[in-house]
This record gives C-alpha cells, sequence and structure tokens, in this order.
C-alpha cells in the first residue's frame, strides 16, 4: 500500500482496491508517481526498505514498484515458454535461450554460448 508523504500524521495507506494489476499499475503510476513535472522518484510504499529514498529517474521507480505490486509486463515471446519478466533486460537476457545467441559489444562475432566467447578472451 502507498502511504503519501504529504499527508499530515498519522499517515494513512491508500486503501483504494482494484479488480486487475492493470488498474494498479494505472492508478499508481497517475496518482502517486507522477508526471513529467514531478522531480521527486521516491518510493512511499508501506515498509518499502528504501525508506523514501529517491530514484534519479521515473523509470526507476516505476521498476522499482514491480517489486511491490509483482508486476510482470514483458511476456516471453516464443510459444509455448510462458515466462513473464518485470524488466525488459531481463526479457532480453531470456531470448538468448531460445535463440542461443550471445554478441559482445564492438565485435561482430556472434557465438552461441557465453563460455565460447570466454575461450577467445
Amino acid at each position: 500500500m502507498w502511504v503519501d508523504p504529504d499527508q499530515p500524521n498519522p499517515k494513512k495507506p491508500c486503501n483504494k482496491t482494484f479488480t486487475s494489476m492493470h488498474e494498479i499499475v494505472t492508478h499508481i503510476t497517475v496518482e502517486h508517481v507522477g508526471g513529467p513535472e514531478c522531480t521527486n522518484h521516491a518510493c512511499y510504499w508501506q515498509s518499502c526498505p528504501r525508506n523514501g529514498r529517491s530514484f534519479k529517474a521515473k523509470y526507476k521507480l516505476v521498476n522499482h514498484i514491480r517489486v511491490h505490486t509483482g508486476e510482470k509486463p514483458f511476456p516471453c515471446p516464443f510459444p509455448g515458454c510462458g515466462k513473464v519478466f518485470a524488466r525488459s533486460e531481463n526479457l532480453k537476457i531470456h531470448k538468448r535461450t531460445h535463440t542461443g545467441e550471445y554478441q559482445v559489444s564492438k565485435c561482430v562475432r556472434v557465438y552461441v554460448r557465453m563460455s565460447a566467447y570466454s575461450s577467445v578472451t
């Protein structure tokens, strides 16, 4: 539950209820995270171990909030896999298990496995 830091004490958590993950995420993003004018990117989720410490960017806060909500908006596109991820980077890494590719930046070679790259360095 989100606790608005601007409330007078005692602070009460946002007690709205929702029927879908989409509704929860939309509410938190619009009502609590704020738009582009917002410069404070802090998580005020009740009992969050960050204790209101701010993130440097809004997208980092949005990614962090997924720890609390359990949202995983990035599904694996490979048929029959069924895995879902909270972060797009994790999906990108996972896709390599299907393609078998590992490409080193600034290198034209593509390796089937990370271990193959390690043996040439």
